[in-house]
């Protein structure tokens, strides 16, 4: 007999001793006797079990929504330490490209110091003289050629060499920043991954057992 039917026919027992006015009868008080047996040894034992089974699927489904908070957790630190790195790599490209522009300007002045310099050379005055032989006047005229152009030369020479190590700095630097950068994307790009697959496998996670325990205790 379910609870249900026990219950309804303790209330028709009730009903009637009520509306009658009369003692309960003896077949009455064995009814009840059974009655109260039947629900000492199996409606209530029976209440227990589903009690219990109805506990241990609710433990399952805690579980569930623990373990989506458990994996969040864990993706959320991965999360965090990823924005740290691109968080610190975030400002290398800025000055590496900085440092880069320093070059390219140091660079420049030298050129224009160099031609600055070019347009500023007076050529001599001294003319060569008819003589053309080995005379004084002759070793005069070629010493004094010999050293402007000897000082024209290392003068050159010198800025050129600047310019030309400073070219090869700026030529470094610039694949140096382009590395950089690169360096910085594939980071940032690490990091935004990691955020949207967070916060999808949270929301599946919790999807997915919020139907289960939907579907449970439909």
């Amino acid at each position: 007999m379910s609870l249900s039917e026990q219950s309804s026919l303790v209330e028709d027992l009730v009903t009637e001793v009520l509306a009658t006015g009369q003692p309960l009868t003896g077949i009455q008080k064995k009814i009840l006797e059974r009655l109260n047996e039947s629900f000492v040894t199996e409606t209530l034992p029976g209440l227990q079990k589903r009690h219990d089974s109805d506990q241990e699927l609710l433990n399952v489904h805690a579980a569930g929504f623990a373990h989506c908070e458990v994996d969040l957790e864990t993706n959320s630190q991965r999360v965090s330490t990823l924005s740290s790195d691109q968080s610190s790599a975030e400002s290398a490209p800025t000055e590496c490209l900085a440092q880069e522009g320093s070059l390219q300007s140091s660079e420049k002045l030298m050129c224009e110091e160099l031609t600055v310099y070019l347009k500023s050379i007076q050529p001599l005055s001294s003319m060569m003289p008819e003589q053309r032989a080995p005379t004084p006047a002759m070793d005069d005229f070629a010493t004094q050629n010999l050293e402007f152009f000897k000082s024209l030369s290392s003068s050159c020479g010198s800025l050129k060499e600047q310019i030309s190590t400073v070219e090869a700095e700026v030529g470094a630097k610039t694949a140096g920043c382009a590395e950089v950068g690169l360096v910085f994307d594939d980071k940032f790009c690490l990091w935004n991954t990691e955020v949207e697959n967070t916060k999808s496998n949270y929301l599946n996670c919790r999807t997915e057992t919020g139907t289960l325990y939907r579907e449970t205790y439909a």
